[in-house]
């Protein structure tokens, strides 16, 4: 969306909807030609995103071609897409409204790793003891003067990146935005103890993770790993 099809399509977006509130021209094209005969088995499954702003309110439609709902819908895109939303939300300074996901083929794999998950929600998953983030208050929602500070950090994080690889991320200091602060920095550093030493070792670092419903989230995830014995 960034650079594919040599245009920056989010700030495209943006400068759409804030010349004209009412445009329905607000549109981030995913699916290149190129995926219809790409000899993969992970064709993309995104295919566009529509903006609008409607009672002052950005909402946000995604279009899939194809949608895993353990893997795809709730476990990537509802992360991905969201803060994308909210993202271009923040520049227009208008709240965040609706996000619709449309999947032409919506569906759970029964079989293989995609159905051991499955199998784990439908028989043992306690959705009073996991996965209630709608009720977790301690959220953080990025605002319009929250933009110049973040984008100051995204370009630190991957610059940082590129050069020397995740590991040295959490050395940086100079972090601009309760984002980093709070959320990236914290989840960051609960990953790369998950992947030296574990889930269990990992577990204990999830409190420093401040919005309640990434923590939440990280810590479910870790905590499933746990009891199933994966260090992956």
């Amino acid at each position: 969306m960034r650079k594919a099809f040599a245009q920056d399509q989010i700030d495209t977006v943006i400068k759409t909807l804030t010349r004209d509130p009412n445009s329905r021209q607000a549109v981030c094209q995913i699916w290149d030609t190129e995926d219809l005969d790409k000899d993969t088995k992970d064709k993309a499954c995104n295919m566009s995103i529509v903006f609008r702003i409607r009672k002052k309110r950005l909402d946000m439609v995604v279009y899939n071609r194809s949608n895993d709902m353990v893997w795809g819908a709730y476990g990537a895109n509802v992360v991905q897409f969201s803060m994308l939303q909210e993202y271009v939300a923040a520049h227009l300074a208008a709240p965040v409204g609706t996000y619709t996901q449309v999947s032409n083929s919506f569906h759970v794999y029964t079989s293989g790793p995609g159905g051991e998950v499955f199998r784990r929600l439908i028989e043992g998953y306690d959705t009073n003891q996991r996965g209630a983030y709608n009720f977790i208050s301690s959220m953080l929602i990025m605002t319009h003067s929250d933009i110049p500070a973040f984008e100051h950090d995204l370009k630190q994080f991957f610059n940082v990146y590129d050069s020397y690889g995740l590991s040295e991320l959490g050395r940086v200091t100079s972090w601009e935005s309760e984002y980093f602060e709070s959320l990236v920095l914290p989840m960051l550093n609960t990953y790369l103890v998950h992947k030296a030493v574990g889930p269990k070792e990992a577990l204990r670092w999830t409190p420093e993770i401040f919005p309640g419903d990434w923590r939440a989230a990280a810590r479910d995830w870790l905590q499933t790993r746990y009891e199933n014995g994966r260090t992956q």
